[in-house]
């Protein structure tokens, strides 16, 4: 039986070479995968931290707290005009990931750590 991650990468052949060079490096993090909402998701301790969404002429990387993240090289963009707290990283080529690799393991770091930050601020002696 096929896992619903094999299935969102059959109905998206066209972003497999990417999505698949943007897994190599998100599975390597302290993630859980997951579909939700039809995007792949990765979630660290049931909190959302990124997901992958295709698009029609590219693929994007959402930050779900990416006004959070230290972005040196301005490399993220505001997802839409609406958008306050996301942050989106476009890719077209596994080679655009390849040659991001080590700023979004950087990202992912920095969006674990405050996750982490989060939970021990939410997990005081009364909770």
């Amino acid at each position: 039986m096929k896992s619903s991650v094999d299935a969102y990468l059959e109905q998206n052949p066209r972003w497999k070479p990417v999505i698949a060079a943007l897994r190599e490096i998100l599975l390597e993090q302290d993630l859980a995968e997951n579909i939700t909402g039809g995007q792949l998701s990765y979630t660290y301790q049931d909190r959302s931290v990124a997901s992958i969404e295709s698009g029609h002429d590219y693929l994007s990387l959402l930050f779900t707290k990416g006004v959070l993240l230290k972005d040196p090289q301005s490399l993220l963009q505001l997802p839409g005009n609406d958008s306050v707290i996301n942050r989106r990283l476009i890719f077209k080529t596994p080679e655009e990931v390849v040659e991001l690799a080590d700023a979004l393991v950087d990202f992912f770091y920095q969006a674990i750590d405050h996750e982490k930050d989060t939970l021990k601020a939410t997990s005081g002696p009364d909770n």
